[in-house]
């Protein structure tokens, strides 16, 4: 049988030191349980909330305050996803690598990612 996921469910697969991560799942999009005879034996879902995209424009004058905007930026990035609840920011630099090299600097990282 399968049903909606509910907090408990997410505390009966994972234990109650996972409270927190459940409630933020339920609160995040939809999620499912599977039961058999009564008992959670999996759940999963998707987070539709909480996750970021980052994006970012500059123009040629931006070229002689480099280092003064990454440091701004990397703090305002910060504070837009503690504000937001987000655990996860993701960047597309396409092929060019001085924003790959801005987004290192900004901590993201490579990251292999399967999608659908």
């Amino acid at each position: 049988m399968i049903r909606e996921f509910t907090v408990q469910d997410g505390v009966d697969i994972l234990g109650s030191e996972a409270r927190e991560d459940a409630e933020l799942n339920q609160m995040s999009g939809p999620g499912y349980t599977m039961l058999k005879g009564g008992k959670t034996v999996a759940c999963g879902g998707i987070k539709i909330a909480g996750v970021g995209e980052a994006w970012f424009a500059a123009g040629e004058e931006a070229k002689d305050y480099k280092i003064q905007i990454a440091r701004e930026s990397r703090a305002w990035l910060d504070r837009i996803m503690e504000q937001h609840r987000l655990w996860r920011l993701f960047a597309y630099p396409g092929t060019h690598e001085s924003a790959r090299r801005f987004l290192k600097y900004m901590q993201f990282y490579p990251y292999d990612i399967y999608m659908r």
